[in-house]
């Protein structure tokens, strides 16, 4: 697999750079005892590889890509499968395949905070896993799980503003790349494209709590509205968001996110101080 990129262009005129966060549920995972092979050990199965091919991203530049998981495979594996476009029969082989052209590092990364925490044995996994019975999962993490685990003094992180946190967290790491990703795009004795890109790979919840806090802290109560009744359950496989951290030539920033509501694609300028706000758990 070739993962070089364009050349730079001969003038050296200051360059926009964009850092393209993707995030999106799992694909269908293989049905497993997970008493017996423990959950992080569950891959996708074949229609669930499948899906996810047919659902990668048909744009993604491989020379400054990299694909994140959460600890379990199924993550890791919907990851590297819609970033690439490829499929193999597991993790390890696909790995391989990816990593052969790399040159340095793996194309397939882990991310914990890209992970859930719910379990039946703590009050707020309990309440969660409840919801989740009735379908209404993600309606009952927004709006009752912070409050049943300050009630409990429940830190295990299955509530709504540690899981939204999370997530926000990985934004603020790209947010401090950004700077770097600005020199590199504009150093002519290197070759790179302006765009960087991360394909994330999460669960049933997590990504939801995060755009659930964006739309609440904006004041955008209609959206948010919107969001809350058509995810009551959650996002299905592979839906999700697009995070966009533009830096122009001069150095100001942009922070974009963009989704879609009932189909209609929506887009929202997101502050600094807002997705710092949400990563302290606020």
């Amino acid at each position: 697999m070739n993962f070089e990129t364009p050349p730079a262009a001969e003038h050296h005129e200051r360059k926009a750079s964009v850092i393209r966060l993707d995030f999106f549920r799992h694909s269908i995972k293989e049905k497993s005892d997970t008493s017996a092979a423990g959950d992080n050990s569950i891959p996708l199965s074949e229609a669930g590889r499948e899906l996810a091919k047919e659902r990668a991203f048909s744009d993604a530049n491989l020379g400054q890509a990299i694909a994140f998981g959460s600890e379990r495979i199924r993550a890791q594996e919907t990851a590297a499968i819609r970033m690439s476009g490829e499929s193999r029969e597991n993790l390890d082989t696909l790995r391989e395949y990816l990593d052969e052209g790399a040159g340095y590092g793996s194309k397939i990364g882990i991310d914990e905070r890209l992970d859930y925490r719910d379990t039946s044995s703590t009050p707020v996994g309990a309440a969660n896993e409840a919801a989740s019975a009735q379908g209404e999962y993600v309606h009952h993490i927004v709006h009752e799980s912070d409050r049943i685990a300050a009630e409990t003094g429940d830190n295990s992180g299955a509530h709504y503003s540690y899981k939204a946190a999370q997530i926000a967290s990985v934004i603020e790491k790209y947010l401090e790349v950004s700077d770097r990703w600005n020199q590199l795009v504009n150093d002519p004795t290197k070759h790179y494209t302006p765009q960087l890109e991360r394909y994330f790979s999460s669960h049933q919840g997590t990504l939801e709590s995060f755009l659930a806090k964006v739309l609440e802290l904006s004041g955008e109560t209609e959206k948010f509205d919107a969001f809350m009744a058509e995810n009551k359950q959650g996002f299905d496989y592979l839906q999700g968001f697009r995070v966009e951290i533009t830096e122009d030539p001069d150095g100001e920033k942009n922070i974009t996110l963009l989704f879609a509501l009932n189909n209609e694609p929506q887009e929202l300028t997101v502050s600094q101080d807002m997705i710092s706000e949400i990563a302290a758990g606020k």
